[in-house]
């Protein structure tokens, strides 16, 4: 159905590491500042042990998004549309 060349799948590749690393991102960030709103909800029951439990999901979560974005720099960026040489 789909006739991409080896280079065309390089390139989807990249670009869907770039915007999964991009979506982890916002997500860490939003999910963090969500889940600090739901914690303050709790007035008080448990409160340091739950926020820091955020904070650190939300940390792990900008980390992973970072590393996505840098492995998505590693890929090859030569593209070949089909029936033409590079």
């Amino acid at each position: 159905m789909y006739d991409y060349t080896v280079d065309e799948r390089k390139l989807m590749m990249k670009e869907a590491f770039r915007g999964s690393g991009i979506g982890v991102i916002f997500m860490a960030v939003f999910g963090t500042l969500w889940a600090g709103t739901g914690v303050m909800g709790l007035q008080g029951w448990g409160f340091p042990y739950v926020e820091l439990a955020a904070i650190f999901v939300g940390i792990i979560m900008v980390i992973v998004g970072i590393s996505l974005i840098h492995a998505s720099k590693k890929c090859p960026i030569k593209f070949q549309k089909m029936g033409q040489g590079v």
